[in-house]
């Protein structure tokens, strides 16, 4: 038995159907996702083929595994009760608890409780989701099956927008790939890579994420906008930003002509790159600290707020009095201003650093070393070019920094150039029509729609193992 999450995606008629279609398979869902349901959904109910994993569901007979399990409850619950997300998964859903912390250990423990009904009553072997868990609802669940011995595969973005890897496990730790896909159509993959560098080589305005770009908005929804700004929630959003950027516009300072600086780039919060994916990294300020205890003397380590922070909505619970000031408390640090040009700071930077960016694969195109906090994107990246903090010691990642630092040091471009290449034999391609660069919301939609039905089907044949070691 093969259980499947797919989350929001399960509006999307075409996933639905491709779950279906598997008839030893159980959708997982959770009840913020009710109103999605359609005539596929009340199909597989019907068939006893689904499982809320916030509410005990009755379930048939026949569905329900005779032989009694020796099930040790209590150590998968001390194992996952002791995950140090599952408070900041609960503040991100609840901005103002007024129940209180042991509402939340009930509501885990809750949680945990149907995991291992789950678990019982259909002995999965595995289970799919479409991206990392980041409810505290599928959090948990996931988790606890995991402490059952049942091996949980998440999606996860590559450093290509197109491709999308499988990861086994929610933990964060690196994963060995082999190469699956036969080479035939590999040139034209090679030709799209080349196409995507050429685009983060040339001028920043034309490589920016099409997320981080201003939209067009017509003269209605600028009136509607202004109008709904003046609500009681839109004006505390105001005037939460303006205290963040109060605190930031504190912090700045101008960068010196002819500085020897490495470059971090901070993440928009909360998004699931750093909340759970990247564990005890979701506080940046430990990378930071990590990254600033490695620099050699005389170098400095530049840190870049996220545009979207100021742009979008800053969450002061991300955001917090005095973040700035705790990053700039370590030593060799500084904070550039915001209009500061991402570009002219990739390529002056002798590397450039973050959890998991954007930015880390916009620096390897130019030419530039990364150091990341998220093993599984940059698995098989070559360490002269690619250093894995996460996984490297205080003293390991202070000589490998001075190794890619030094005035002799080389870029191995051909090494880079063939991992990125590797990334396309084992992972799963949405590219269509020759379009693979994102552009819009709905072009990620299709890539999304494309690559859930691609390992949907391989997860159900047993294939989507084969791409790990």
């Amino acid at each position: 038995m093969r259980g499947v999450y797919v989350g929001g995606l399960m509006g999307v008629t075409s996933i639905m159907e491709s779950i279906e279609d598997y008839e030893e398979s159980i959708l997982i869902y959770e009840s913020r996702d009710n109103t999605l349901k359609d005539e596929t959904f009340e199909r597989l109910e019907k068939g006893f083929r689904t499982f809320c994993l916030d509410q005990l569901n009755a379930c048939a007979e026949k569905s329900l595994n005779a032989k009694p399990l020796n099930l040790d409850r209590e150590a998968v619950i001390r194992s996952v009760s002791n995950d140090s997300r599952l408070p900041q998964l609960k503040s991100r859903d609840q901005r103002i608890d007024f129940i209180g912390a042991f509402s939340t250990v009930c509501d885990c423990n809750d949680l945990i409780e149907n995991a291992l009904v789950f678990y019982e009553r259909y002995l999965p072997t595995e289970v799919f989701c479409s991206y990392s868990p980041h409810t505290i609802e599928s959090f948990v669940f996931m988790r606890a099956l995991e402490e059952c011995g049942v091996k949980v595969i998440k999606l996860i973005n590559s450093p290509l927008p197109w491709i999308f890897l499988p990861k086994v496990g929610l933990s964060n730790e690196p994963q060995n790939y082999r190469i699956r896909r036969e080479s035939g159509n590999l040139e034209a993959q090679k030709t799209q890579v080349n196409k995507y560098f050429s685009v983060l080589k040339g001028e920043y305005e034309q490589a920016i994420p099409y997320y981080d770009r201003n939209p067009m908005i017509s003269p209605l929804r600028r009136l509607t906008s202004f109008i709904s700004s003046w609500s009681p929630k839109s004006v505390f959003k105001y005037y939460e930003k303006q205290l963040a950027y109060r605190d930031f516009k504190k912090s700045v300072a101008s960068l010196g002509q002819g500085m020897n600086y490495g470059v971090y780039f901070l993440h928009y919060q909360p998004e699931s790159n750093t909340l759970p994916d990247a564990e005890i990294y979701n506080d940046q300020y430990l990378a930071i600290k990590k990254i600033s205890n490695s620099l050699p003397d005389g170098m400095t380590l530049v840190i870049k707020e996220h545009p979207s922070t100021f742009s979008k909505r800053c969450d002061l619970r991300f955001r917090p009095k005095g973040f700035y000031q705790r990053l700039l408390s370590l030593p060799n640090t500084t904070m550039c201003p915001l209009d500061t040009p991402t570009f002219h700071l990739i390529d002056d930077a002798r590397f450039v650093s973050s959890i998991t960016g954007v930015c880390l694969t916009e620096a390897l195109a130019r030419g530039i070393p990364i150091i990341f906090f998220n093993s599984a994107r940059f698995s098989g990246f070559p360490l002269a070019a690619a250093l894995d903090a996460s996984q490297l010691s205080y003293d390991r990642l202070k000589a490998e920094v001075s190794n890619i630092v030094r005035p002799s040091y080389l870029f191995p471009y051909r090494q880079v150039m063939n991992s990125f290449i590797d990334l396309v034999t084992y992972g799963y391609d949405g590219s269509e029509g020759g379009s693979f660069i994102l552009t819009s919301v709905a072009d990620e939609g299709r890539v999304t729609e494309i690559i859930n039905l691609k390992i949907i089907k391989d997860f159900f044949e047993g294939s989507v193992s084969n791409t790990y070691t």
